[in-house]
């Protein structure tokens, strides 16, 4: 599980610091974090947004610290909100993206691309989820 998530976080490392500005990065670590709720994720989450910032030469540790941030008020309310059900991973991506669109000074598609990446977080998380076979009371 940790070997496919790393080579997920790299294939959307490599993906969206040379093609595009949707966040592939945070919809798979949403997709990560909703499925196995481990805290594995949030090292995933940082060590991954730090490479994002060196590649692209951003503030080094920004896109990091948002994406831990982002899993960690995610799995704070875990308890009030069935985390791993379609209708959160569709307003969760949305916001995300449209969060770490505004940090980082992308205002060009600002309502384009986070409904664009509300579908692609849904079929990333819709595809984990069916890879590894995984119902929701396998979690409780």
């Amino acid at each position: 599980m940790k070997t496919l998530s790393v080579i997920l976080l790299t294939l959307a490392l490599i993906l969206e610091s040379a093609l595009t500005t949707i966040p592939l990065i945070l919809l798979v670590l949403l997709a990560l974090t909703s499925l196995f709720k481990n805290n594995f994720v949030f090292v995933g989450a940082f060590i991954f947004g730090f490479l994002f910032d060196l590649i692209t030469l951003r503030t080094v540790g920004l896109t990091g610290i948002f994406f831990v941030v982002f899993l960690f008020l995610i799995l704070l309310y875990q308890s009030k909100f069935e985390i791993t059900t379609n209708a959160f991973i569709i307003v969760a991506s949305f916001l995300g993206s449209f969060c770490f669109l505004l940090i980082n000074g992308i205002t060009s598609n600002i309502i384009l691309e986070p409904i664009v990446s509300t579908i692609l977080g849904l079929a990333i998380f819709t595809l984990l989820k069916h890879f590894f076979a995984i119902t929701p009371k396998q979690h409780e």
